[in-house]
C-alpha cells in the first residue's frame, strides 16, 4: 500500500483527516461524481486491437514459417449508457492459405444493443459467428490448430450475411434470425433459418446454434468449463456437413506465467485430424508445440514443397510461435 504509516498518539486515537495510510487531509463532503455523457465515442483503446501473429512449423524434411497479424477495428457510439452502435471488422495478412501474402477477413457486422433491467437486447447484420467458443481458447492452441479449427472445420460458423437477434441476462442467451451462406452483401431470400441457445452457471457454459430451410440442417454444439487454473472445450462441430470433433484441455500454472494445453480433433471418414501438447509462456505470448497430422491443410499450399507429400500420411511436427496482443494506452 502506498502513503506512510502515521504513529499513533498516546490516546490511540487518530485525528481527524489522517489515517494509517494518509497524511493528507480528507474533505468530510464527497466531491460529486462526474456525470456520464449522454453520447460517449469509443477511444482508441477500446476500439482497436492488434495482435502479432507468427509461427514456424516443422516436420522431418521441411520447415515451415507463417505471418498471420490481426487488427480488430470496432468504433461505436453509446447514448445515456443505454443502447450503443458499434461496427466491428476482423482483419488479417496471411500467408497460411497461399504462399504470399493475402488478406483474409474472418467478420465484418453491425451491433445495436439495447441495456434494460431484465437484461441485454442486440441485434446484429453482417458477416459474423453467433456462437464462439474457440475464440475464447484461441490462446491454447497453436496458432496452425487455429487455423484448422476456425477455417476448416468451421467451428465458429461464421454465415457471410445475416440478420440476428439477441436477448441475454447472466444465465441465459437466446437468439433467433436470418442467414444465407453466399457472399456478398444483398440478401436473396435464399436462405436459413438460425436458433442459437446458450446456458451459464458457475464455471460452466454450453450451447448449440442450429441453421434450417426446408432442405438441409446443419449446426455446432460447444461446451466450455473454466476456473482459474484449468479449462475444457468440447466442440462438436459441422454437424449436417463434415462432422467433426474437437477438444481442448488446459492447466496454467501458479502465477499465471505458463501454461500447458493439449488439443485433439478429427473429422467424419478419412478427413482432417491431429493433436498435439504445447506449452505456452502466457506473459510475451509464445509458445512451443509438438504433435502429429493427418490431411493438414497448411501442405496443401504448394505443391512443390516437400510439405506436399505429407498431406496424406500421419507427420509428426514441431511447432514455435507467438500470438501477443497490443492495445493503444489512453493519452
Amino acid at each position: 500500500m502506498g502513503g506512510h504509516i502515521i504513529g499513533q498518539s498516546q490516546n490511540d486515537s487518530i485525528p481527524i483527516g489522517n489515517t494509517l495510510t494518509h497524511q493528507n487531509p480528507i474533505s468530510l463532503t464527497p466531491k460529486p461524481k462526474p456525470k456520464n455523457p449522454a453520447v460517449k465515442f469509443g477511444h482508441a483503446q477500446d476500439i482497436l486491437y492488434i495482435e502479432l501473429e507468427s509461427f514456424t512449423h516443422a516436420t522431418t524434411d521441411k520447415v515451415r514459417t507463417v505471418f498471420s497479424p490481426l487488427v480488430v477495428v470496432s468504433p461505436f457510439v453509446r447514448f445515456h449508457d443505454k443502447f450503443t452502435v458499434r461496427f466491428t471488422t476482423t482483419q488479417m495478412i496471411q500467408n497460411y492459405t497461399t504462399t504470399s501474402m493475402t488478406p483474409l477477413t474472418h467478420d465484418m457486422y453491425m451491433t445495436m444493443e439495447l441495456w434494460t433491467r431484465v437484461g441485454e437486447f442486440n441485434i446484429k447484420v453482417g458477416n459474423f459467428s453467433p456462437l464462439n467458443y474457440s475464440a475464447k481458447f484461441s490462446k491454447d492452441m497453436p496458432i496452425s490448430t487455429f487455423f484448422i479449427n476456425a477455417l476448416y472445420m468451421n467451428s465458429g460458423y461464421y454465415f457471410p450475411r445475416a440478420a440476428i437477434g439477441t436477448f441475454q441476462n447472466d444465465e441465459h442467451t437466446i437468439s433467433l434470425g436470418y442467414m444465407e451462406n453466399s457472399p456478398g452483401f444483398q440478401f436473396t431470400g435464399h436462405g436459413y433459418v438460425v436458433l442459437c441457445v446458450q446456458e451459464r452457471f458457475e464455471n460452466v457454459q454450453f450451447g448449440g446454434v442450429m441453421a434450417t430451410n426446408n432442405k438441409e440442417t446443419f449446426g455446432n454444439l460447444q461446451f466450455m468449463y473454466t476456473t482459474p487454473h484449468n479449462a475444457i472445450l468440447l466442440q462438436a462441430i459441422n454437424l449436417g456437413e463434415r462432422n467433426a470433433l474437437h477438444g481442448t484441455y488446459r492447466h496454467t500454472f501458479q502465477g499465471d506465467q505458463a501454461s500447458i494445453a493439449v488439443n485433439a480433433f478429427k473429422e467424419q471418414d478419412d478427413g482432417i485430424a491431429g493433436a498435439n501438447v504445447a506449452i505456452f509462456f502466457t506473459k510475451v505470448g509464445a509458445y512451443c508445440a509438438i504433435g502429429a497430422t493427418k490431411h493438414n491443410p497448411l501442405y496443401l499450399t504448394d505443391p512443390e514443397s516437400p510439405l506436399y507429400q505429407h498431406y496424406d500420411k500421419w507427420t509428426p511436427y514441431g511447432e514455435i510461435g507467438v500470438a501477443y496482443g497490443i492495445k493503444p494506452k489512453s493519452r
